[in-house]
């Protein structure tokens, strides 16, 4: 009866200590055993706001997308599909600044250096300033000399008529918002990306209500490209004056302290980011809407790109346990800085493992329920036929995402960045060309095989090796016995 105690207590005592984690009141860290603790309680923290945060999206999506698109119809949620696309193209475009700003503010902040801390933060805020602003002119230009009806392969004359202005209000969101990152990023930095959670929360929720008005009152597509990225917008504004004018104004961004040194880090750091983030973008789904329409043409292009922007919206169920992953970033970065490379090898091995394996649970569940629940989603917009293909390709996409993530993570921490643009160099044109060929003989679900065949080849293969040829040698073993 004895040695049955120990396996009843054990589990108990698990659950109570990954339980004493989630409080606001930081852990001491004198001790090693205190800056694990609190380690894990940022990373708790984090995961469960950003959890929270996606199931948020994933609830907002399930009411936006029926309601947009019978309100736009397919050729106008196509084209909504596209305005997203390029949206999450311009906010890769700050030249890498906001994620070169979390690795930098996690390694000030292992350090204990608040100067070197609120340096980068005002380089940073001053230098997303010039880029949104620049942006925002050369949008401005765009919408005003390119007919957007070509861009975005519009037909009818309302979607025309609306295409230029749906860029103008692209621009004015993009050139106020880009500087605001600064806040998010700061908190991911500090490991307290658990407000940021919070605020994209608070902003899909904003989208929500704001687009719930622009339909009940039939004011078109640009103002619900107003009101689907205004939400985000308000919601970091929020984040910025509270993080530097209320809780840490040491930390307040400031012409006086932005210098040469800091300022050449952060652009050295953060070029490599955006050449990373543009060669993801280039070869995984920010321009599939593009590819898919103009392959196909203008009215089988619509309908295949609606029936492709309603399953991915419908993927991102996988995104409440990706939250998970990408709160382990800056959390990696700052243990790597003080050599706690035990802690590091034990999170890489969990971290991987469950990634896949929720990678493939919700993949199998997406292709086995999805044609069922979009049918009850959407209604008679889209056939099941039209979904199955689709819903094949990103059951397998899910699984080889939830890997590709979880080793980027791992790698950014670890500033192996000039290793992974290698491998990124060659998965993402390899992903593009191949998106071109595989839509014109399947479809739209050319596009998502393309992703999953080539960085599932280029990417994975050559990254797991360096994670494990990184924190498995022999040397860094002997270094940390």
């Amino acid at each position: 009866m004895s040695c049955l105690v120990p396996t009843e207590i054990e589990p108990r005592g698990r659950i109570s200590r990954v339980l004493s984690l989630f409080r606001w009141k930081p852990f001491e860290t004198t001790t090693a055993e205190g800056l694990a603790r609190e380690r894990h309680r940022r990373i708790a923290l984090s995961t469960a706001a950003s959890g929270l945060a996606k199931g948020v999206s994933v609830l907002a999506n399930l009411i936006l997308v029926p309601m947009t698109l019978h309100y736009l119809g397919q050729e106008r949620y196509a084209m909504w599909a596209m305005i997203s696309s390029l949206f999450l193209m311009l906010n890769s475009a700050d030249l890498g600044i906001g994620n070169g700003l979390v690795n930098l503010v996690a390694a000030a902040s292992g350090k204990g250096d608040k100067t070197l801390i609120r340096k980068y933060v005002s380089s940073g805020f001053f230098m997303l300033s010039a880029v949104g602003v620049g942006i925002a002119v050369i949008l401005l230009l765009a919408s005003a000399f390119i007919p957007m009806a070509k861009v975005f392969n519009a037909t009818s004359a309302l979607a025309q008529s609306e295409a230029g202005r749906a860029v103008v209000v692209v621009a004015l969101v993009f050139g106020l918002g880009m500087p605001l990152l600064v806040g998010l990023r700061f908190q991911e930095g500090l490991q307290e990306g658990f407000n940021s959670y919070l605020a994209q929360m608070a902003g899909n929720i904003l989208a929500l209500g704001f687009a719930l008005i622009v339909v009940k009152l039939k004011l078109g597509l640009p103002w619900l490209v107003l009101s689907l990225l205004g939400g985000p917008l308000v919601a970091n504004l929020g984040i910025f004056i509270g993080q530097f004018f209320v809780f840490k104004p040491w930390a307040r961004p400031a012409w006086a302290d932005c210098d040469r040194g800091t300022t050449r880090g952060l652009l050295n750091t953060g070029l490599i980011f955006f050449l990373l983030n543009m060669l993801t973008l280039l070869g995984l789904q920010a321009l599939d809407p593009f590819v898919i329409a103009h392959v196909l043409g203008s009215t089988e292009g619509a309908r295949q790109v609606t029936a492709y922007s309603v399953v991915q919206k419908l993927s991102q169920i996988a995104f409440l346990y990706w939250a998970l992953t990408q709160a382990l970033w800056p959390a990696y970065a700052e243990a790597i800085a003080r050599k706690d490379f035990n802690w590091v090898r034990r999170t890489i091995l969990r971290s991987v493992r469950l990634s896949v394996v929720w990678g493939g649970l919700t993949g199998a569940a997406l292709y086995l329920c999805g044609g069922w629940f979009i049918q009850r989603w959407v209604g008679p917009v889209l056939s099941a036929s039209e979904c199955r293909s689709l819903l094949l390709g990103f059951a397998v996409y899910m699984v080889i995402y939830s890997f590709v993530l979880a080793l980027a993570v791992i790698i950014n921490g670890a500033h192996l960045l000039k290793e992974q643009l290698v491998f990124l160099s060659i998965a993402a044109p390899l992903a593009f060309i191949l998106k071109f060929f595989l839509c014109r003989e399947f479809g739209a679900a050319g596009v998502v095989w393309a992703s999953s065949v080539a960085f599932g080849v280029a990417f994975i293969l050559p990254a797991g090796l360096l994670v494990r040829k990184t924190y498995w040698s022999s040397a860094l073993a002997e270094q940390t016995k």
